[in-house]
């Protein structure tokens, strides 16, 4: 479990502020400054700055490829639009996405490749979810592997076994 330091974050912060304004560099104390008088950016910028629920964070998008392609294709049909012509525009935007979904629904033909149906999400995160379980065992194995080796090491370190044949036979039994 992650733990928030937000003192630390602030501390670092004023820190930070602080050499900058020693050095003068006047882009970074007026960045700070702007970042200060709006705290949710480093929210939206850092885990340990942020209030949301961990599980949450970890399943937002670390990249603004969705915002920006959306923007594009808002500004794809002309900008500087009077608001009726930019209702209309997206209205139509709208459309040409109702359709391909249509098609890809009724005619399997998809405007991008792999199959992204709600079975074929239903089966990636299957996977992804099968495949971190895995991950989270194959990691529980090799730490109770590193805590066996630990303890067998302090064991004869100790003295506990007094000779190499002991030793090997307590690996062998611990280890198979």
């Amino acid at each position: 479990m992650d733990f928030v330091r937000p003192n630390h974050f602030t501390n670092a912060l004023a820190e930070v502020r602080h050499i900058a304004s020693g050095l003068g560099n006047r882009y970074l104390t007026n960045w700070l400054e702007h970042k200060e008088k709006n705290p949710w950016i480093f929210q939206c910028l850092s885990k340990a700055t942020t209030m949301m629920n961990a599980s949450y964070w970890m399943d937002t998008s670390f990249t603004t490829n969705v915002a920006e392609s959306a923007h594009a294709q808002s500004q794809r049909d002309g900008t500087k639009l009077t608001l009726v012509a930019a209702i209309q525009r997206a209205a139509k935007l709208d459309g040409r996405f109702f359709e391909a979904r249509t098609a890809a629904r009724n005619m399997g033909v998809s405007v991008r490749y792999g199959d992204h149906s709600v079975s074929g999400l239903a089966k990636k995160n299957i996977n992804r979810a099968r495949k971190a379980n895995e991950k989270r065992k194959d990691k529980e194995k090799e730490s109770a592997t590193g805590t066996q080796q630990t303890e067998l090491m302090v064991m004869a370190l100790s003295g506990l076994t007094s000779n190499v044949g002991e030793l090997a036979k307590l690996i062998k039994d611990k280890m198979i």
